[in-house]
C-alpha cells in the first residue's frame, strides 16, 4: 500500500468515523455491535483500495457497505425458540397449551 492510499484511508477514517457510525448506531441499538460493524467496514476499505481507487464517492461506498453489514447481522440472527415445557419441573403443572387442549392426530 503506498503513502497515498495510506493517506485516503486515514483522511476517510477520520472525516466518515463519526457520522458512519451514527447512522449505524440508528439501525442497531447495541454499541458494541454497531463498533463491530464500523470496524468491518473499515477494513473492507483496506482490504480493498485497490478496487475502490475506482469508486468515485468513497463516502456512498462506505455507507452502503455499512448498510450491507447492518442486514447480513439481521439475517445471521435467529429468533431463539421457548418451549414452557423444558424449564418446569416434572411435579408443575404450568399453564394449559394448545397442545394440551388439542387431540392427538395420532388417534383419529
Amino acid at each position: 500500500m503506498t503513502s497515498k492510499e495510506k493517506e485516503t484511508i486515514g483522511k476517510a477514517y477520520t472525516d466518515e468515523q463519526g457520522r458512519l457510525l451514527n447512522f449505524i448506531r440508528k439501525r442497531v441499538p447495541d454499541r458494541i455491535e454497531a463498533e463491530d460493524i464500523l470496524q468491518d467496514v473499515f477494513y473492507q476499505l483496506t482490504i480493498g483500495f485497490r478496487d475502490i481507487e475506482r469508486v468515485e464517492n468513497l463516502t456512498g461506498w462506505l455507507y452502503k457497505v455499512a448498510y450491507n453489514r447492518i442486514i447480513d447481522r439481521f439475517r445471521k440472527k435467529r429468533p431463539v425458540t421457548f418451549s414452557y415445557r423444558d424449564h418446569i419441573a416434572s411435579d408443575d403443572e404450568g399453564p394449559l397449551s394448545l397442545e394440551d387442549i388439542l387431540p392427538d392426530p395420532g388417534n383419529s
